[in-house]
């Protein structure tokens, strides 16, 4: 899987990485209709890493699968686990 730059950057700030973070605090981002970054999205969309979560007339909607979502970590970096049900299932492991 190869992701362009303008990827990679719309996959961390769907996921909260930005101004130094180290852990992601969501999983969304929204992009006018026909720009480029819906162009971007829909690309990722097709590899399996992100999905689409709405449509509106002027707005689609975006979430990133964890396949995704890992693709575009620095090291030192982790997902919240609300947002990706199998770190929290792992989580959940380990305090039994």
């Amino acid at each position: 899987m190869k992701l362009t730059d303008l990827q990679t950057r719309l996959a961390r700030s769907a996921l909260g990485l930005v101004n130094g973070r180290t852990v992601s605090y969501r999983n969304r981002f929204t992009a006018a209709r026909y720009s480029l970054h819906e162009i971007a999205w829909e690309d990722l969309v097709r590899q399996g890493l992100a999905v689409r979560s709405y449509r509106s007339p002027a707005m689609v909607g975006f979430s990133l699968t964890e396949d995704g979502a890992r693709a575009v970590l620095h090291s030192g970096e982790t997902l919240d686990p609300e947002d990706f049900p199998a770190g929290r299932a792992a989580l959940e492991r380990e305090g039994e």
